[in-house]
């Protein structure tokens, strides 16, 4: 053989074995442990979008829904009033919302409300048209409303993957009826949450059942409430937590082990329904901020866009560690302030006062 001919050989030798090699790593299965739901609420940005609000990425105007899909989220959470004043979050603007998110490839965690407003631990009032409703006559409405709110996500087909029965009910839903105060209060309330669970079970069998409380720092509620739960013998599927570290406390690491403790005392799989951090203390509007003192910040976590991307990232590697937790959602990422849209969440956002997307979802990538 010779010279020539040698090198020839020796040049396809190399070619063919980098080949193969980039062949074995394209084909071998990505090891990279993720959140199965890596999820964001983006219930104001519809109303958003009327206005005109504008979000950008590397300087250019892109659609949200793109921004977030391009950065790993893969399941959107929209909330619904009953009968909103303004309109939003509606049922027909809601459905609308879910036609779009689907067209870009999202599941769907509804998260109903059963009341015309917002609804927490400190606030659960009854939709106006309900509120001379005696206790039956309640229950089924708690039943239909779910049933038909249901149905008409299948016909539109946008069925949600998973439906969030009641919003931060520590203290029950549907006050004063289904306040919960002592153990004694679960009776009624979990009567009047079972029905809106049964007509989950019976319109969209597919769907997983969230029963969502704040308090994720919160070890012996949990216990207590869940508990009380189990004994009325409520029949749903995943826990859902709110943590903000301001209310919830700014142990990340105790957070972590309060979601396995009940996923393995209750045998349900955990989210993270809600979470969010500041990128900034400053302000944009004349609305004030929920989150604005360097009190509220968990220390060595500063208020800065490297800062919350520091602090997503590692509640995120905490709850990918967390034995039965399946997954986190980031609370109203998109809620910048506007011109007629004042925002308490404005320096909690994904983007910056211009809508400048921060890479902060980006984490769910890691």
């Amino acid at each position: 053989m010779n010279k020539k001919l040698k090198t020839y050989k020796i040049i396809w030798l190399i070619v063919a074995f980098i080949a193969c090699f980039e062949l074995a790593a394209k084909e071998k299965p990505n090891d990279k442990k993720m959140l199965e739901l890596r999820g964001a609420d983006i219930s104001y940005y519809w109303q958003q979008k009327e206005l005109g609000v504008e979000f950008k990425k590397n300087g250019k105007i892109v659609p949200l829904p793109q921004i977030l899909k391009e950065g790993g989220t893969n399941i959107i959470r929209l909330r619904l009033w009953v009968n909103p004043k303004d309109g939003w979050n509606n049922l027909e603007n809601t459905l609308a919302a879910a036609k779009e998110l689907k067209s870009y490839g999202f599941a769907l965690l509804l998260d109903l409300h059963y009341s015309d407003s917002w609804t927490d631990p400190g606030q659960q009032k009854k939709p106006e048209a309900w509120k001379n409703l005696d206790f039956v006559r309640l229950k089924r409405k708690v039943h239909d409303w779910t049933s038909e709110v249901l149905e008409s996500f299948v016909q539109n087909g946008t069925t949600p993957e998973y439906v969030q029965v009641g919003n931060e009910i520590n203290s029950g839903f549907l006050w004063p009826e289904g306040k919960v105060v002592d153990d004694l209060g679960f009776g009624k309330f979990s009567q009047l949450i079972s029905m809106g669970c049964a007509a989950v079970r019976e319109t969209c069998p597919e769907s997983k059942i969230v029963l969502h409380i704040a308090n994720a720092g919160n070890r012996d509620f949990q216990l207590w409430w869940l508990g009380n739960i189990k004994k009325c013998q409520v029949d749903y599927d995943v826990i859902g937590l709110s943590y903000y570290p301001v209310w919830h406390g700014k142990n990340i690491d105790k957070v972590a082990a309060n979601v396995s403790l009940i996923s393995k005392q209750f045998k349900k799989p955990v989210i993270i329904a809600e979470t969010a951090y500041p990128w900034t203390l400053k302000w944009n509007d004349e609305q004030h901020n929920l989150v604005g003192m360097e009190s509220d910040l968990i220390p060595g976590y500063e208020a800065t866009a490297a800062g919350q991307k520091k602090y997503f990232k590692a509640l995120c590697d905490e709850l990918k560690k967390t034995k039965g937790c399946i997954g986190i959602f980031w609370w109203e990422p998109s809620a910048v302030s506007y011109e007629g849209f004042p925002s308490s969440m404005e320096n909690q956002t994904w983007f910056d006062f211009g809508g400048n997307y921060n890479g902060t979802g980006d984490v769910y990538l890691d």
